[in-house]
């Protein structure tokens, strides 16, 4: 069985331009109402405006236009894609200028050195685009960048190295391949740095100038033949495409579901095996309780009481949960009913406020100063140690 074509999509903040799977009809472009909150009513109602229109079907490859999207070289440690893509998700703040709420972030696969191409999206927008194509009854196959779908068109000799220079609303990209894959992507603004990007330029050999950045990505997305796309963002992953994909699905559901009955037995079991414990306790303390006659009441009251309390290793995963993304913790004393945290956070006053909303805590005092680091990649946190007393139980 032939798998269906691909239909290429561009959006930006306020626009939609597609091309039909068989990429022979003229570009269709519709305006866009902004985005509603984590909705987008306006591009579910112009998805499924194309899809009349004989434009728009399944499956669908996305290409997300500045300023939905950001991408840029990071420096990291050289450390796996999944590393890289968790640690720049944690602190994307620091290394995407526009990320100011939850961000889904990929990164391409590393090359030699420390110097990473990373992408950067909002949750929220992805989400209401996937939402907004599910709601057209389309199936999305890969999101990207709109710098990825542009690259493809000059890819030429994969020995080459070749560029774009592509115009968004606020600024020029210069868009850097080498050997057929993104490498660098330098931003330039439209008033004051045409000079800078022209030298640019001309050291990088032939360059190729996109002047409907829109068009030609939703072209590229809909008549380019490649199997994985760089920069793919993971929060996009397709349902299902294809008989081979939606096995696949099958069977991760199936073992996930498989995971999830064995993680409720272990669970059960570990339970009761902390019961278990708790009711030896109790059995080898009652001769002490009871030798000690009427007063012993409020001694058993205060050991039972003792024994109920949470394990630690609850208040320690109580503490991980409550903490922000970009906080970790490094060492941990605890002592009675006292829970000693050191770690490190961007700002330690976030992570302050956090665990004084655990709700086993009863007061959170600073027990040393707050000392700001610099890490081995130019990250700068402030190091931090909190006093944590329990509640009673």
């Amino acid at each position: 069985m032939v798998a269906p074509r691909p239909c290429g999509l561009a959006i930006s903040a306020n626009a939609l331009v597609a091309v039909a799977a068989n990429g022979h009809a003229a570009p269709w472009r519709r305006a866009l109402r902004p985005l509603e909150g984590a909705s987008w009513p306006g591009l579910a109602q112009a998805l499924r405006d194309g899809v009349e229109a004989g434009v728009v079907s399944s499956p669908l490859r996305v290409a997300l236009l500045p300023a939905l999207v950001d991408v840029r070289t990071v420096s990291i440690p050289p450390v796996s894609d999944d590393d890289a893509r968790r640690l720049l998700t944690r602190a994307a703040s620091r290394h995407f200028v526009s990320a100011r709420e939850p961000m889904d972030v990929s990164v391409a696969t590393a090359p030699s050195g420390t110097t990473r191409l990373a992408a950067a999206v909002s949750a929220r927008v992805l989400r209401a685009v996937l939402d907004a194509a599910r709601e057209a009854q389309l199936q999305v196959e890969v999101v990207v960048p709109a710098q990825v779908a542009l690259t493809t068109t000059a890819r030429g000799p994969r020995t080459a190295r070749r560029a774009v220079v592509a115009g968004f609303d606020d600024a020029f990209e210069l868009l850097v391949a080498d050997q057929g894959m993104l490498t660098d992507v330098r931003r330039f603004r439209r008033a004051g740095d045409e000079s800078a990007m022209a030298d640019a330029a001309r050291t990088l050999g032939e360059v190729t100038r996109v002047e409907d950045p829109m068009t030609a990505s939703a072209t590229a997305m809909a008549t380019t033949a490649i199997e994985r796309w760089p920069l793919a963002f993971t929060g996009a992953l397709p349902e299902s495409v294809g008989a081979s994909r939606g096995t696949t699905s099958w069977w991760l559901f199936g073992a996930a579901a498989l995971l999830a009955v064995s993680t409720v037995a272990l669970q059960e079991i570990d339970v009761r095996r902390e019961l278990a414990a708790v009711q030896a306790e109790r059995e080898a303390l009652a001769p002490q309780l009871s030798a000690g006659g009427a007063p012993d009441a409020d001694r058993r009251a205060r050991v039972d009481a003792q024994l109920d309390a949470p394990r630690w290793s609850g208040v320690i995963a109580a503490v991980g949960d409550a903490l922000p993304a970009d906080a970790y913790v490094t060492h941990v004393r605890a002592q009675a009913d006292t829970v000693i945290i050191e770690g490190n956070a961007s700002r330690a006053t976030t992570a302050f406020d956090a665990l004084s909303a655990v709700p086993w805590v009863r007061t959170i005092t600073a027990s040393a100063p707050i000392r700001r680091e610099t890490t081995d990649d130019g990250m700068v946190t402030e190091k931090f140690e909190f006093t944590l007393t329990l509640k009673a139980p």
